[in-house]
């Protein structure tokens, strides 16, 4: 079977290298994957979005919750950036935590932002192959976006491990991304680098 070339990076590639501020961490520059020396699970959200990007971030919630219950939490970061720097500030990052359950006491949360959105597109668009397009709908006054919905699982060395590609729900014949892919994958590679 031949696999499809896919615009974001998949099984055995590197991540791309990214510098970008962290506006919950009184915007430290954090480097991925190289600040980082935990495996990793990697999304693009905005947090204006009510479609895609809440799938996302309860994926990774929960996944969350299954490493801190496993005892591996200082073992894994989740990292994830916005294609939305005009309106994901800080306190839309700590509202969209508190309404996701993401615990950010944790220590092991990351939202980056790029300062502008030509580093945006940059970044998400060009160095890790999620497309995104801004949507400006006739009756609505604010723009949205129309995006790929992409979880990457990587290892502590930067590679990685798995791509998990949501699909649009109006599909219901598309596979589904669950939790339990997730954190079952996780366990795996837990296991094989503990």
């Amino acid at each position: 079977m031949i696999r499809p070339i896919l615009p974001f990076p998949t099984h055995g590639q590197a991540l791309p290298s990214a510098t970008l501020p962290a506006p919950l961490r009184d915007d430290t520059e954090v480097s991925m994957p190289d600040d980082f020396e935990t495996d990793l699970l990697v999304t693009f959200i905005y947090t204006s979005c009510m479609t895609m990007c809440p799938r996302l971030t309860a994926l990774m919630a929960q996944t969350q919750d299954y490493a801190r219950e496993e005892g591996y939490d200082d073992q894994v970061s989740f990292v994830e950036t916005t294609f939305d720097p005009a309106r994901d500030d800080a306190d839309a990052f700590r509202e969209w935590a508190d309404k996701h359950r993401v615990e950010m006491d944790d220590g092991n949360w990351y939202f980056l932002r790029p300062q502008s959105k030509e580093r945006a597109k940059e970044v998400v668009q060009e160095d890790y192959g999620i497309h995104f397009t801004k949507t400006e709908p006739e009756n609505m006054d604010a723009y949205m976006f129309s995006h790929a919905g992409v979880i990457l699982l990587a290892n502590q060395d930067g590679y990685v491990e798995r791509a998990y590609k949501l699909q649009a729900q109006r599909n219901p014949d598309s596979p589904r991304v669950s939790r339990q892919q997730i954190t079952d994958d996780l366990a795996t590679l837990r296991e094989r680098e503990g």
